[in-house]
């Protein structure tokens, strides 16, 4: 899309405002009022904390319900909000708090993303981003609340503060919970798991989506121009239908005997599906990982890696660089000259942001892999220092219990990849919009041999 054409902010300025929250958050984490014991918490820990709330990230060195105070609990839940609204809806914001305009390209392309069948102004576009988060998430709270309040006790205030935050943690796909072992207790509560299931798969479609589907059902458009899903909006449903179904079904049968082997069939079922979720890239845990087989473990790091979509709180590589790629990759086998996806051209420039995407985020997993395997070899085995890299990479936050174990280098090693995983699609996006159609010179072409 045209909004990364230094209209809606640099990557610097995204880059920026994440570092700034996690310093904002950090300050703040480390105070007395919000550690549960009335004490400093260590710059260190209130670090790691804070980064993985503004990245949406899930992994903690301490229990965020029994460390931190109702306050700071706040403050987290505060970062995940403002890390996890999203791409759009933050250089959306930018620009309208700036007084910022779009060209009238960039409001046609707008208008047809997002199903209008007029030009739509930034300050709409944040409002609809705003309002779609608050309803599902208001939505998701009240569900949460009632069900606390109604099936387990809880007093109206710990349901309604349990409810909001889960909601928010859920949809932001942050993974933080205020329970001991995150949501082992929920094993066999299905209301709980498919709520939170819901919620995780819709931030996980991003906004553009969440619209355009919205705009076709309301049918809210010119007569004459019927709505329809954009190409975008059916690869993104496409991928993520497609990768529960498989991702649950593979689950079901590696894990029914292992994880899943002292439930009901239909316990079964319903956690092998938010199994299946959990990873792109929530990373909500319903028990330790430790138990489960290599296959399941390999299952869980392609999920981590895949992540979200485009403009969604989800991390990852994305679900639509992994349909563009596979798209590619069938149009090179078959010796076509163009990259097709359900009888539309995909262009040339997507497929090469698709790539970088995908080459720099292995060659970021390596490279942190390499630094936390250095500094960690001794304190815990390479097959789980992998998964905490790519879990951290992927902004997932699942963890086989080794987090709390790490170096201080260690630690920081994880802090960066967060932060890297979290804006490096972005990044990539931003740049590579902002250098489009500037190659001025042509130089001769000269065939390589690869293969």
């Amino acid at each position: 899309m045209y909004l990364g054409r230094g209209k809606l902010g640099t990557e610097w300025t995204v880059c920026a405002y994440f570092a700034l929250l996690v310093l904002a958050g950090t300050v703040l984490l480390t105070q007395p009022f919000c550690n549960a014991r009335g004490e400093a918490t260590p710059v260190l820990t209130a670090l790691f904390t804070a980064a993985s709330a503004a990245c949406v990230t899930g992994l903690t060195v301490v229990d965020t319900g029994s460390f931190f105070s109702p306050a700071g609990q706040w403050v987290i839940l505060a970062l995940i909000q403002a890390g996890g609204l999203g791409i759009m809806t933050m250089g959306t914001f930018f620009v309208a708090l700036l007084g910022g305009r779009l060209s009238v390209q960039d409001e046609f392309v707008l208008m047809d993303s997002l199903g209008h069948d007029r030009p739509v102004g930034l300050r709409g576009i944040l409002l609809h981003a705003l309002a779609m988060t608050a309803a599902f998430e208001a939505a998701g709270a009240l569900w949460l609340a009632v069900h606390f309040r109604g099936a387990y006790g809880f007093e109206w205030r710990e349901a309604v503060f349990a409810g909001i935050f889960h909601s928010v943690s859920a949809f932001c796909n942050a993974g933080f919970s205020t329970f001991s072992g995150s949501l082992a207790m929920f094993r066999t509560d299905r209301a709980v798991l498919l709520a939170m299931a819901v919620l995780i798969v819709s931030g996980g479609l991003g906004f553009m989506v969440l619209h355009n589907v919205r705009a076709c059902i309301t049918g809210r458009r010119n007569p004459a121009r019927p709505v329809r899903l954009t190409l975008h909006s059916r690869l993104v449903i496409e991928m993520t239908f497609s990768l529960i179904v498989l991702g649950a079904a593979l689950f079901f049968m590696l894990e029914w005997d292992g994880a899943l082997g002292d439930l009901d069939w239909p316990d079964k079922a319903v956690n092998a599906l938010f199994m299946a979720i959990t990873p792109r890239t929530a990373g909500f845990s319903l028990g330790p990982l430790a138990g489960m087989s290599p296959m399941t473990i390999c299952l869980l790091l392609l999920l981590m890696v895949i992540g979200g979509s485009p403009a969604s709180t989800a991390g990852g590589i994305k679900t639509t660089t992994v349909a563009v790629l596979g798209a590619a990759t069938r149009a090179l086998l078959r010796g076509d000259l163009q990259t097709v996806c359900e009888n539309r051209k995909i262009p040339d420039l997507s497929v090469r942001k698709a790539l970088a995407v995908f080459l720099t985020a292995l060659a970021f997993i390596a490279l942190f892999y390499g630094v936390i395997l250095a500094c960690d070899g001794a304190n815990a085995g390479p097959g789980e220092l992998l998964f905490e890299t790519v879990s951290a990479f992927g902004t997932v936050g699942l963890s086989m219990n080794v987090t709390s174990r790490l170096s201080v280098f260690g630690r920081m090693a994880i802090v960066a990849a967060m932060f890297t995983g979290r804006l490096l699609a972005l990044v990539i996006s931003l740049r590579v919009g902002a250098q489009e159609g500037r190659d001025a010179v042509q130089y001769p072409e000269e065939d390589v041999v690869v293969g």
